[in-house]
């Protein structure tokens, strides 16, 4: 049986560097003094993962009696890793299943807190998307424990406490918290305990891109990491009639879907004022705003493919005769830019800007590609141009649900065919194109989500319902 206190005075190893070896380390802090990244081939000179060193497990004969080896994998590939490492003469040998019950034996005879409230935003980032706004509706009624799981403590409003993610107390949060809310897959090492409530929001909706197994085949540790998080989820969020079928088909959930809109859209339907977002970036409060806000793709060249920003804020300014800012937001799993800073005077890099929908209700018009904000920002009836000239490799990459003549929004190809469609905008056109596919695919956001799921919290909290 497996013990933190073999990790004390010994060498350890960690078989595999990937996702499952990262929250692994990351839980382990402190506890790895002498410890070795292992991988099946001799790695590449000089190649680490959070600052220790990988090795091929050839490499690491002298420590066969020693040390203590844990296979960081998914199940399919623990049985045949473990037969190897025996071969090859190492002793004491475990999976991470082995270490994951130790921590929860220690974990779990703490009682769960039935106020606690534990939320995420994509495995650690900031106070944002569907996330915040269920939280946001708790603060204001008072009475629960609200603790968000972050890389970072800054950013937080007050009634917010943090922990840090992927840490030992991040685990012991999710261990005695009633309820978990969060908008990715939750990672292979957490566990829901009985009398715990899972909502699964997501982070994106519409019929965009394809996602989940609507890919086709998936990576054998991630199609693990996905099946073990929904077979967790108590409730989903769904957003649309699309989204609550795409949970079945795609995710393969067979549990309770909520209709009620997307939390994180509430903000497009209660109105107020742009001021504060504006005085937060720095920006003139008279100046127009555009957002170009690419989505993620493996082939990052193409994120950096050529958009003309000064041909953009120029057309601009000659069709409506005032002057504009364009803001760049890079996806969270790409940040190319590096994030918040000044790049002119009239270019700003907002990739590190926590909460994007603050940044598409700020925005006057929207500049992307395959992005599911597409479907958000059209919520406020603004006109949305998909400027992609990666079309061909990225649907062999993802695939797409609906081809893009069945999108209202505005498609070009290139910088010319952009600032053509910029000085020849067509409201009435777009308007009516937009209405005629909201018909179609019928979103539930009203601005009312952020409240209908802190009620269910709530209820879950009061009765355990």
């Amino acid at each position: 049986m497996f013990s933190l206190d073999m990790l004390k005075g010994n060498a350890a190893i960690i078989y595999g560097a990937g996702g499952v070896a990262v929250q692994l380390i990351k839980l382990l802090a402190g506890r790895l003094a002498d410890c070795r990244i292992a991988v099946s081939e001799r790695p590449s000179e000089g190649r680490d993962l959070l600052g220790f060193r990988i090795y091929g497990i050839e490499e690491l004969e002298g420590y066969r009696e020693e040390a203590v080896v844990i296979i960081a994998t998914t199940p399919s590939y623990q049985k045949e890793i473990r037969v190897t490492l025996k071969s090859l003469g190492f002793r004491r040998v475990y999976t991470i299943d082995d270490v994951m019950e130790c921590i929860y034996r220690e974990l779990y005879v703490q009682p769960i807190v039935n106020n606690k409230v534990l939320l995420s935003n994509f495995h650690g980032r900031g106070y944002g998307c569907n996330p915040k706004y269920i939280a946001e509706e708790l603060r204001k009624r008072g009475g629960v424990d609200i603790v968000w799981a972050a890389d970072r403590e800054e950013g937080f409003p007050e009634g917010v406490r943090t922990v840090q993610y992927g840490s030992y107390e991040h685990y012991r949060e999710l261990a005695t918290a009633r309820v978990w809310v969060d908008n990715q897959h939750k990672g292979y090492l957490a566990r829901k305990r009985a009398g715990q409530y899972y909502i699964q929001t997501w982070h994106g909706c519409g019929p965009l891109k394809k996602i989940e197994y609507d890919m086709g085949i998936l990576p054998v540790s991630y199609r693990e990491t996905l099946d073990h998080d929904m077979d967790m989820v108590d409730l989903c969020l769904s957003g649309m009639c699309f989204t609550t079928k795409q949970y079945r088909r795609a995710f393969h959930y067979k549990g309770e879907i909520a209709e009620y809109g997307c939390p994180r859209n509430d903000i497009f339907f209660k109105g107020g004022s742009r001021d504060a977002v504006m005085k937060k970036l720095g920006i003139d409060g008279r100046k127009g705003i555009v957002l170009y806000a690419p989505t993620f793709r493996n082939n990052l060249e193409a994120v950096e493919d050529g958009l003309d920003f000064e041909r953009v804020l120029q057309v601009l300014q000659e069709r409506d005769g005032e002057e504009y800012v364009l803001l760049v937001r890079q996806h969270p799993d790409i940040c190319v830019c590096g994030g918040d800073r000044r790049v002119s005077e009239t270019i700003l890099d907002v990739s590190r800007y926590d909460d994007v929908q603050e940044l598409l209700w700020t925005s006057d018009i929207l500049i992307t590609d395959y992005s599911s904000i597409m479907w958000d920002f059209s919520l406020q009836r603004k006109p949305v141009y998909l400027y992609h000239t990666d079309v061909n490799a990225y649907e062999k990459e993802r695939g797409f649900y609906l081809t893009f003549s069945e999108y209202p929004y505005i498609e070009v190809c290139s910088n010319d065919e952009l600032a053509a469609a910029l000085m020849n905008y067509d409201e009435s056109g777009y308007l009516s194109d937009l209405d005629e596919f909201f018909v179609k695919y019928h979103p539930y956001d009203k601005g009312t989500a952020s409240e209908k799921a802190a009620k269910r919290i709530l209820g879950v909290i009061e009765c355990g319902t």
